[in-house]
């Protein structure tokens, strides 16, 4: 039997939990340092007078104009030509500070500037603040929504300081391959008056405008431009009965996302929301589960700006004002029932106490504060539209009171009114369980693994008990094994705070488990998790002895080329076997919890005997049938061959850091023996390995990310020779609060995480330090921002 063990040694070890969905890892993707913020970013673009005034002469126009790009900050000073750039934004293209996008792939097709396709530039010209927006992104990073991240960035065009601005992530394709493990669904950009009403069972009722843009706006898969899995979503809202709605809507939408999303946005007073003004939504749908990821948009209107008169410190966070009178029917259904109230509650209450408590971060406010003052005082556009003077930027961070405009209170002074408030509103009702977040190994596992099964469960006032009811191998009887409370300590995610774990022995050879989660509590109210089917986790079955995986190219710069010319990533399948396979519904996947992500065609996907199919991993499935929907990383990642079920994986294997034109492959081919190569796409793979050596890395490097940080940093470094180094992190003052002294360190890629912890074991303070990387030949540093 054939079990790929490095692809399962790289489950058990790096993935020993993995989630039924799940992210980007930092390794496979740079985007981050984009949205570093330890310095501010200096954006220079350059472009034609002309561009510059038909833009402001013509805001409604999404014309790309051509242009190039400097981008400066603390990781990233690089130039890119052939950008395009246009105005962006809804009512706020006719504002005098204007809001740009950039678009890095319009004029080359394809390509990323730190693993993104475009880049938003906001204005702000409703806060004078100009930092509300980002503050709230960042709170959305902090509980785990999906969701942009964003920093600050000083803009020039041609030269001339067009002022403070926010560079905030752009929802594409991009951003659902970071976030989420099956990208190929449908995004749906959801303006106003999006409020989710039925209008029937056909999908294309919902392509409806409001002036010239559609309200339910498909910004993937555009071509196949369809809408019945949005349609049957607002079906289930509106019209699923009482007593299954909790059920029926848990089958299409991931609840917890949209009442994270509630609780933020109360405690934001953001309004221009779906709640209050049924506007800004993303709605993901992601196939490989079949279910609606809900994602927040836009929040420049946050934190004391109110346009109605209302005061958003203090309002019924249970009848959060409607500034319009549209129907909403999914926040009035969640609140009506008694588990969803619950939970809501629930949240509003740890993101206050555990996130959004100001003594949290008031130096992390101080520090951005002090850090946008100087750009944002020379910012001559933030002045235009409403005459905000400088006491008016800075008054908007005050706790005393504070109101110009539309600006009716500072940020500090919102916050603490907010916070303030909650005890004597927060309530909750008499009501079953909250079970959600469950984790459990989806793909199939070694017969001599461990099950381990985690969820985040939710009760007032507590737990009489929680049991997982399993049976092994189609027993008839359930045995009960009870979860044990496991919060992760620190952690701003309230799923972790929540989080409960049971470890089951090993199933062994063809083994199965079928369970289901019970939660009981003290009032005696019973929950089971799933509610009318149990979930199968299986040990690992063999397919397919013949055909193997047998070499992949992720860095194809100058070898083998496309039918379009492109010299794209590749992966090269080998049938060990003198007869023909028909690869026929078979899968190709780079996603550990996505064994389906691209099928073979049907019918046209035959392997000779004893021969070789090249599959190119280029996202161009329109340029042919081998083209698959996903790109292979040259950071390292795993592939796999799955057969027609869709769970039994024939073959795989993982793979590091690649280099550029050399392969990483089986010698001899279908061996298990894998080893750097000259590429030989379509024959038996070289007789002449290349040995590790000849990729050590050639210079002495150090990074840390993310940066700025919460709980844990990852430290990779790379050693051109083997040498001893020093690790060291020192505070602003110079003092010494953590080290480490590896003696004979191999050439190579070297990682450690650091916890903020000292070298006695005492917690360290938010604040700057720095991280140096030292050896007898060489001597690096790089800043970090440690925020608590």
């Amino acid at each position: 039997m054939k079990y790929s063990i490095l692809f399962f040694l790289f489950l058990s070890t790096i993935f020993a939990s993995p989630i039924v969905e799940s992210a980007y890892s930092g390794d496979q993707d740079e985007s981050w340092k984009l949205y570093d913020d330890t310095e501010m970013a200096v954006v220079n673009i350059t472009t034609s007078q002309d561009a510059v005034d038909y833009m402001f002469d013509n805001p409604s126009s999404d014309s790309l104009h051509y242009a190039s790009l400097h981008f400066k900050n603390a990781l990233i000073d690089e130039t890119i030509d052939s950008v395009g750039i246009r105005i962006r934004g809804n009512t706020s293209r006719n504002s005098q500070k204007k809001s740009f996008k950039l678009d890095f792939e319009h004029f080359k097709s394809g390509r990323e500037f730190y693993n993104v396709d475009k880049m938003n530039l906001n204005g702000e010209h409703n806060d004078p603040s100009i930092i509300r927006a980002k503050l709230a992104w960042d709170f959305f990073q902090e509980i785990g929504v999906k969701s942009s991240r964003a920093s600050h960035a000083k803009v020039y065009i041609n030269g001339s300081y067009y002022g403070l601005y926010i560079s905030v992530e752009h929802y594409d394709k991009e951003f659902l391959k970071k976030n989420f493990s099956d990208d190929t669904g449908n995004l749906w950009k959801c303006l106003w008056p999006v409020d989710l009403v039925y209008k029937g069972d056909d999908p294309d009722s919902y392509k409806f405008y409001q002036g010239s843009r559609q309200v339910y706006d498909l910004k993937t898969n555009e071509e196949l431009d369809d809408y019945s899995k949005l349609a049957n979503l607002i079906d289930v809202i509106n019209n699923s009965t009482d007593s299954n709605f909790a059920r029926e809507l848990e089958q299409v939408l991931d609840v917890p996302s949209v009442l994270k999303y509630m609780a933020m946005n109360v405690l934001l007073g953001s309004w221009d929301d779906y709640w209050s003004n049924v506007n800004n939504i993303y709605l993901y749908h992601q196939p490989s589960i079949d279910k609606f990821y809900w994602i927040p948009y836009d929040y420049d209107n946050t934190m004391g700006i109110d346009w109605f008169n209302i005061d958003w410190a203090t309002v019924d966070i249970y009848n959060w004002p409607k500034i319009n009178d549209r129907s909403r029917p999914l926040t009035d259904r969640l609140l009506v029932n008694d588990q969803y109230r619950n939970l809501y509650s629930h949240f509003i209450s740890f993101f206050s106490e555990n996130v959004y408590a100001l003594s949290l971060w008031e130096d992390r406010l101080s520090g951005l504060y002090n850090q946008i003052l100087q750009p944002a005082t020379e910012d001559t556009f933030r002045t235009k539209d409403y005459g905000f003077t400088t006491d008016d930027f800075t008054n908007s961070f005050t706790a005393s009171h504070f109101s110009s405009l539309h600006v009716k209170r500072g940020i500090r002074e919102f916050v603490n009114m907010r916070n303030q408030s909650l005890p004597a509103q927060i309530s909750y009702k008499d009501a079953n369980p909250n079970i959600y977040n469950v984790k459990y190994s989806k793909v199939a596992v070694l017969p001599s693994d461990s099950i381990k099964i985690s969820a985040s469960i939710f009760a007032h006032p507590g737990f009489e008990l929680v049991e997982l009811h399993y049976k092994l191998n189609g027993a008839d009887e359930f045995i009960k094994s009870a979860f044990k409370a496991s919060p992760v300590q620190n952690s701003k995610k309230v799923e972790d705070f929540d989080r409960w774990q049971v470890i089951l022995p090993p199933l062994g050879e063809n083994g199965s488990i079928d369970f289901v989660i019970f939660a009981k509590d003290n009032n005696g109210n019973i929950q089971f998790y799933p509610q009318l089917e149990t979930i199968n986790v299986s040990t690992f079955t063999s397919g397919n002895e013949n055909i193997f995986i047998n070499e992949i190219l992720a860095v194809n710069q100058t070898g083998l080329q496309d039918e379009a010319g492109e010299a794209d990533d590749w992966l090269e399948l080998y049938n060990t076997s003198p007869s023909d396979v028909d690869l026929s519904g078979y899968f190709l996947t780079d996603k550990k919890d996505n064994l389906t992500k691209w099928a073979f065609p049907v019918d046209s996907s035959t392997i000779p005997g004893n021969g070789f199919l090249i599959a190119w991993c280029d996202e161009d499935q329109q340029q042919g049938v081998f083209h698959t929907n996903f790109k292979l990383s040259s950071a390292g990642e795993f592939v796999a061959l799955v057969a027609p079920d869709g769970v039994t994986i024939v073959d795989s294997f993982s793979f590091g850091a690649q280099t550029a034109d050399i392969s990483y492959g089986r010698h001899p081919d279908a061996s298990d023996n894998l080893k750097f190569l000259s590429p030989t796409p379509g024959l038996s793979n070289s007789p002449t390995a290349i040995t590790h050596d000849d990729f050590l890395p050639q210079g002495f490097k150090i990074v840390a990310y993310p940066n700025p940080f919460n709980g844990e940093l990852i430290i990779k470094y790379n050693l051109p020779q083997k040498q001893d180094v020093v690790l060291t992190i020192f505070d602003m003052m110079g003092r010494k609060v953590w080290y480490e002294v590896i003696k004979n360190n191999q050439a190579g890629e070297h990682s450690f995480k650091w916890y903020g912890g000292s070298q006695n074991g005492s917690s360290v303070s938010s604040g700057q330090y720095f991280i140096q990387l030292k050896s007898a030949k060489y001597n690096q540093s790089r800043k970090i921002l440690l925020i608590k």
